[in-house]
Formats: C-alpha cells, structure tokens, sequence
C-alpha cells in the first residue's frame, strides 16, 4: 500500500521556479519579435504591390509621345516641327532641319561636311549644302541654334571639344546666309552622342553625326529658349531626349544690334 508522501509530487525549488519563469518569459520575447517581423514584411510586401501596380497602371494610361511632325525639303533635308515650353509653361514653336544621313561631319581638330563621294565647302559654296527652300526658312527664322554633336568618339570631353568646334564652323556658315541685323545665331554643343536613339532615325536621316539646324518660330512673349528647346527635344517620340548626349550647352555666336522682329 502506498504511502501517502509518495503520492505528492514534490514542490519545485525556487532556483526551478525561476528557470521556468525566464524560459517562459524568453519565449514570449521571441514570439512577440517573430509577429513583428512578420507585421512588417506584411506591409513592406503590400506597399511594394501597391508600388508596382500604380507603375504599371501609370505605364498602361500614360500615352506614348507623339511624333514631331515632317516634311521634306529640297536637298533630301528632313523638316521636324515641334513645339517646347519652359519652366513657366511658356511656348516657342521650333523646327529642326536634319541633313540626309550621307551628309555627315567628319574629321576632329579640323571637321568637315562630307558626302560619300565629296567634302561640302559651304563657306565658298552655299548651294552645295542650303538649298532654296532652306534658305527661306533661315531667312524667316527668329533665332537660329547650330547643333552639333559626335558619335563613336572615346571621352565625354573629347566629344565636346569636338562637338564646339562643328557647331561653331556651322554658325560660320550661318551667318553668310541669314539676315545679319535682325537674326541671331547659336551654337548648341550636345557633345557625345552616348545613347543613340533608334527610333529619331529614319530611311532618309540619322541623327549620328548629323548636321542639324534648329529655326525658332513663334514665341511666346517672356519664354526662355533654351529651357523650351530642351522640353521639345524630350517631348517627341522622333527627337532625341538632350539626356542621350553628354551636354547641352549654348553660344552666342552673333548678336543682333537692331531690334528683333
């Protein structure tokens, strides 16, 4: 028969009680940290859905850019119209002239317009690069931008001495043709052309060692030109984004003594 002191289960000691009391209460700490934890990658995981839906919502509703609207010259030049606005919302109406992609620059310390089968000398020779319907434009224009950049060239620096000096050769020949009291002319040097633009391109044009020639239209009183041109060169699907070149950076190369028109 069993005794009666066998049958009780004997009191824990108070250095058990206090090993049980800290495991319990280490356990509860842990578990407290693991729902945290898990809290937060709930949300970090909701919030980064929420992100990508909205992207993907804003890539679907965002149109694409339009195209600059074209037309043809004489001399297969290309015409580009579009229209830019500066930080104020303020418009100018611009159009880009692009020479056909067999008139190309040429040459580093000394460049040089060259065909597959010539070099240009526009300096002495005007018809061999301005055609008539160009020249019309050019006489019409507000203010003329001689843009220039370099393709295949190694160094940010390199292409934009390189780019300075075709657009300043291009302002030269500029201003043999337009109205010397009532126009003003620009070299615009983008420098290298590090991230060509595929779709600016087309059967008769190309934008990689280009000659380009930029005529401000109508404009709107108080606008900023350059902050203008560079919106319209980001806002058309077939003009190249001034983040594709390595800067963007304007000359005066004549001023105007008379009052513009």
């Amino acid at each position: 028969m069993a005794l009666i002191g066998d049958m009780i289960t004997p009191m824990p000691q108070p250095e058990e009680r206090r090993q049980v009391v800290d495991t319990a209460k280490a356990i509860a700490f842990h578990t407290r940290e693991l729902l945290v934890t898990l809290i937060v990658l709930f949300v970090a995981g909701v919030i980064a859905l929420t992100v990508r839906d909205a992207l993907a919502t804003k890539r679907k509703s965002s149109p694409p850019l339009p195209l600059a609207l074209e037309s043809l010259l004489d001399n297969g030049v290309s015409l580009r119209t579009a229209e830019g606005i500066d930080s104020q919302g303020r418009q100018i109406n611009f159009e880009f002239l692009i020479w056909p992609r067999d008139v190309r620059w040429a040459g580093d310390d000394n460049p040089a317009l060259t065909t597959r089968t010539r070099t240009l000398q526009p300096a002495s020779d005007p018809a061999s690069l301005f055609g008539s319907d160009v020249i019309k434009k050019l006489s019409a224009a507000r203010t003329l931008f001689a843009l220039a950049s370099v393709s295949d060239v190694a160094g940010k620096s390199t292409g934009e001495k390189i780019a300075a000096r075709r657009a300043e050769i291009a302002g030269q020949w500029l201003a043999r043709i337009a109205p010397k009291n009532t126009t003003p002319i620009y070299e615009l040097n983008l420098g290298r052309y590090h991230k060509p633009c595929g779709r600016c391109d087309s059967k008769q044009t190309t934008w990689r060692d280009a000659f380009v020639l930029v005529i401000e239209r109508r404009k709107e009183f108080g606008a900023i030109t350059g902050e203008a041109l560079r919106n319209a060169l980001s806002r058309r699907r077939n003009l190249p984004s001034p983040t594709r070149f390595s800067t963007f950076a304007a000359v005066r190369h004549r001023s105007v003594e008379t009052s513009q028109r």
